[in-house]
């Protein structure tokens, strides 16, 4: 028994452990950052303005963009980042002069 609270103890003062979070999540982190730095790092600016999260190896990106050329762009972005074993593109495609009307439809 007090070898098992002894193996309790060296788990809690893990020094990967932060603020009680496991290892895992501070991976998820790493994962989110690097993916988030490429899309932030590429040149179109829809690209840099999408969002991702990162659950047990599958990175999901969500934001819009005005064609599906930028969207298959954005996940190519993200396709090499360690840790990524499958990606959810749930990014949306709304063309320009969609968005454009939209926009001209709230001046009113």
């Amino acid at each position: 028994m007090n070898q098992l609270i002894a193996l309790d103890r060296t788990k809690k003062s893990d020094p990967r452990r932060e603020n009680n979070r496991p290892l895992s999540y501070h991976l998820s982190d790493d994962v989110v950052s690097a993916a988030m730095h490429r899309l932030r790092s590429y040149h179109h600016s829809e690209i840099r303005r999408l969002e991702c999260e990162f659950y047990d190896g599958i990175l999901i990106l969500r934001g819009r963009l005005s064609s599906y050329f930028l969207k298959q762009l954005a996940q190519e972005a993200v396709r090499s980042v360690v840790g990524v074993t499958r990606i959810i593109n749930r990014l949306e495609v709304i063309p320009a002069t969609v968005a454009d009307g939209a926009k001209n439809c709230q001046d009113l």
